[in-house]
């Protein structure tokens, strides 16, 4: 049963048919797996709601993900390894502002 999708054909999903299988999976575009850990926030879906919740809360990494902050786009979840994200903040006329 899917529940959530990436916009590029990316799906999360509960496999339904397997009554003892309560992790959340993952399948590309193509239907191939994807890069689900086995980190305890993919346990089930609400283990994956918590600590979805708790990263959002604390602004903590999660599985390697940090949550969004005010740089960043609501759906984007970063790389914990990359580096923080710039504002670019433009003045009148549209003349970049350095800080």
């Amino acid at each position: 049963m899917p529940f959530a999708a990436d916009g590029a054909g990316g799906v999360l999903y509960l496999n339904a048919g397997e009554s003892t299988d309560s992790r959340v999976h993952a399948h590309d575009k193509e239907g191939s797996p994807t890069g689900i850990t086995t980190d305890p926030m993919w346990a089930s879906l609400t283990a994956l709601m918590h600590y979805t919740a708790e990263a959002l809360r604390t602004g903590e990494a999660v599985d390697g993900y940090l949550p969004p902050n005010d740089a960043t786009d609501l759906r984007e979840w970063r790389d914990a390894e990359a580096p923080e994200p710039t504002v670019q903040r433009y003045g009148k006329f549209g003349v970049p502002i350095d800080d």
